[in-house]
């Protein structure tokens, strides 16, 4: 992979990247502070328990930052809303694809019909928090992330990751999956196209699967409430 080549990446594992200060502390700020006036709602796929915020237009130059680096081994969803973990909130362990062919294990539904073609999960951080740290039991490996950290972690079983509780503060994390182009189903437009590029101009149409399922058709999200700030 390309990416791997930088300079700035730490490589804790055979398919786990660390770029410390990937954003510029500028875009960090800029993106917090708008985090903390948006809505945290429930995610729109009833198993999934943490809290997501709004779409939000101003995430697209970190997508293209993120798609930029990636680019041209991986792609990624267009995706313009992050993950919210408040105090005292964590994931356990899991894996973000099942792997290929594997459709009878996927445990939501698959937007984006790319869920067994995952190779990587691709996450950048904003807010202020201690703790949730990003850890992998099987290769014993913690990653103490701060806001503007980029973490690129293999999808599949033998790269189950969780986040530990956060101690304090707001933990917002902008988290998509990667795939190999040619994986790509036809439900986006992959970066670095004409069709992508084209498209891109109307984020609100971007942001949603070409390819429309029941899911993808309800993927507003339900009045959430603001987040309290102490």
């Amino acid at each position: 992979m390309k990416f791997e080549l930088n300079p700035n990446i730490i490589k804790l594992d055979d398919k786990i990247f660390w770029y410390k200060n990937f954003l510029s502390p500028e875009t960090v700020d800029s993106i917090t502070g708008l985090l903390m006036r948006q809505n945290v709602r429930p995610h729109f796929f009833e198993e999934i328990q943490f809290k997501t915020t709004d779409f939000m237009p101003e995430l697209f130059p970190v997508w293209e930052k993120v798609s930029d680096f990636i680019y041209p081994d991986l792609v990624i969803h267009p995706l313009l809303h992050t993950i919210y973990f408040g105090e005292g909130k964590e994931m356990l362990p899991h894996c973000d694809s099942p792997g290929e062919d594997m459709e009878e294990e996927l445990t939501v539904p698959d937007v984006w019909g790319t869920c067994c073609y995952l190779s990587y999960g691709v996450i950048t951080y904003f807010g202020d928090f201690t703790g949730g740290e990003v850890y992998y039991p099987h290769q014993n490996i913690e990653i103490p992330v701060q806001p503007g950290d980029l973490v690129i972690h293999g999808a599949l079983k033998d790269y189950e990751h969780g986040v530990s509780k956060v101690k304090s503060g707001h933990r917002f994390a902008y988290s998509n999956f990667a795939l190999k182009p040619e994986k790509n189903p036809g439900s986006f437009y992959n970066y670095g196209t004409p069709e992508y590029d084209s498209y891109s101009k109307d984020l609100s149409k971007w942001a949603l699967p070409l390819i429309a399922n029941d899911k993808s058709k309800i993927m507003q999200q339900e009045s959430g409430k603001p987040i309290e700030i102490n």
